[in-house]
């Protein structure tokens, strides 16, 4: 008699939600979700085959997953409406969030894809020969309902695993009790607001403080009179997606009274906390904010207002204690750029802008210790290297805050710098790594040289972002190099036959001539230190995007 099939998930080990996913590090899960998003499949410098794909649960929480295998055919086929169940996942890190990592010899999975109508026959298995239990099929049946909309909870309680969270069940929240990966609403005062492009950024704030918040204070600028905000960890950066970004571009201004719904706290890329407001896959349409009536009439409105108040009156008003040190920096701030690039834009627009030179100069700099500092810049690309081609390089470890992936893999990744000059005519190196990359072009790296339409949209960017620059490297470094031994009659011969053929080619060519533009940035100087004690400072591009 054969052995009865055991589900791909057993009752006692049971599923981890994704919020719980980052507490599991170094450790083998199992999940299931719909799938949100997936990237093509491509080779690695090892010979594999890996893709990448982002699970989300009921409330809009996502984990990526990636898969590697030795044959391109055993990768699972994913889509996005696709659903899945994974068995025997590694938990790592990728660039400070967790990431879900195949086990070679431990990973199962039953996918459902979205155009299916029901039919087992036609899900994807792995393995191939392995039974689709009861069990499964009821898992897959409350993801089905899900996403249907017909109600059933995505993660049964009976069996999710909770590494002693909290539940994440949502609440009105003031800033100052929010805890990671919860969903709040809340209300509170716009500071700023910032367009990307892809989403809507704000900052609020109802002045109550949080350790897990960016901290602003004089030594970063944000304090001087440009920045109306409190200081310390009161302001909160919401970002909006969706239906929301579109709506609030023309609804919202900065010093209205704002309330949010349904909006989720995270840990960002830098560690701190930061807001998210996606939109509702049931309700597309559904907006979830929407701006509080007349000031003190609103309780909510009310509360924030005594909350100023009482802030003033403890730390008296908006602060002119350290004024010395803010005349130290007026000498290197610079009005607001005129007629910048609209497609670059960077996070940091309420923080006044600081010269090229004045940042190279370093008389600001004290002897010890030596502090990390970020700045905003309005300047432009002059040159870049190396060649586009090489952008990106593999390495052999993923490593983010010191920390190194349990599974290290060869993961393509950007590397390369950027001539740039401010209004003032000073010159910065300014090296772009790969969270800076990511960021600016909104790509994962690959390998550029076997991928020529990564490489042609990466061009299309830079284009954007640098003008002709790169056409104008290459041209006249060719006719100098043809040139260059030649004598000066013979030479006038050569250039004058040339001037015709190289017109002819620039009818030719589909690109324009583009000057480049003066952009708004972010720049992070980091101090590395030297054999003798002392500190050579590197500048990094960082929160800044080509929309």
């Amino acid at each position: 008699m054969s052995a009865k099939p055991l589900p791909l998930v057993d009752k006692q080990s049971g599923y981890v939600s994704i919020p719980d996913v980052s507490s599991k590090q170094g450790g083998v899960v199992a999940i299931k979700g719909v799938v949100s998003d997936s990237f093509p499949s491509k080779p690695t410098i090892k010979g594999e085959h890996m893709v990448t794909f982002t699970i989300e649960d009921h409330e809009h929480n996502k984990v990526k997953v990636r898969y590697f295998v030795i044959q391109e055919a055993m990768l699972p086929k994913v889509s996005p409406g696709d659903l899945v169940i994974l068995a025997g996942l590694r938990v790592s890190r990728f660039n400070g969030s967790p990431i879900l990592i195949n086990e070679k010899d431990q990973t199962r999975f039953i996918v459902k894809p979205k155009s299916t109508n029901g039919t087992i026959s036609a899900y994807q298995k792995f393995p191939e020969n392995m039974a689709i239990t009861q069990q499964d099929l009821t898992a897959m049946s409350n993801l089905q309902k899900w996403i249907t909309g017909k109600g059933g909870p995505l993660v049964s309680s009976q069996n999710t695993i909770h590494a002693g969270a909290k539940p994440s069940g949502r609440n009105f929240a003031l800033v100052k009790d929010m805890e990671f990966d919860r969903f709040y609403d809340m209300a509170g005062r716009i500071l700023k607001l910032f367009d990307v492009g892809h989403c809507f950024t704000i900052y609020v704030t109802d002045y109550t403080a949080n350790d897990k918040l960016f901290k602003y204070d004089l030594e970063e600028l944000e304090a001087v009179d440009k920045w109306q905000g409190p200081l310390g960890q009161r302001t909160l950066q919401v970002s909006l997606w969706d239906i929301n970004a579109h709506i609030a571009r023309k609804k919202l201004q900065e010093g209205q009274y704002v309330y949010l719904q349904n909006m989720r706290f995270k840990r960002n890329r830098d560690g701190n906390g930061e807001g998210s407001l996606n939109g509702d896959r049931q309700y597309p349409d559904k907006c979830n904010f929407n701006v509080i009536g007349e000031r003190e009439k609103d309780p909510r409105v009310h509360a924030i207002l005594q909350r100023e108040r009482e802030m003033e009156m403890k730390n008296g008003p908006k602060k002119k204690a350290a004024e010395p040190e803010v005349d130290e920096w007026e000498e290197g701030l610079e009005e607001p750029g005129e007629g910048g690039n609209p497609r670059v834009r960077c996070t940091r627009m309420q923080m006044p802008i600081c010269s090229l030179g004045f940042i190279k100069q370093g008389k600001y700099l004290k002897s010890e210790p030596y502090t990390n500092r970020r700045y905003h810049v309005f300047c432009k690309v002059v040159n870049f290297r190396p060649q586009v081609e090489d952008f990106t390089g593999f390495f052999e470890e993923i490593r983010e805050d010191g920390e190194v992936s349990v599974k290290p893999k060869q993961e393509w990744q950007w590397n390369f710098a950027l001539l740039v000059v401010g209004r003032d005519g000073k010159q910065l190196t300014v090296r772009v790594d790969n969270k800076g990359g990511q960021c600016l072009f909104q790509e994962d790296a690959c390998d550029l040289r076997k991928n020529p339409e990564a490489l042609e949209k990466l061009r299309e960017k830079l284009l954007l972002l640098c003008g002709s620059t790169e056409k104008n490297k290459l041209r006249p470094g060719k006719r100098k190099n043809e040139q260059q031994d030649q004598p000066k009659a013979k030479r006038r011969k050569h250039n004058k036959g040339q001037a015709q053929s190289e017109s002819e080619d620039d009818e030719d060519e589909d690109t324009p001539n583009m000057e480049p533009q003066f952009f708004d940035a972010c720049l992070a100087e980091i101090g590395v230190p030297k054999d003798d004690g002392s500190i050579r400072r590197v500048w990094k591009l960082c929160d800044t995007t080509i929309s």
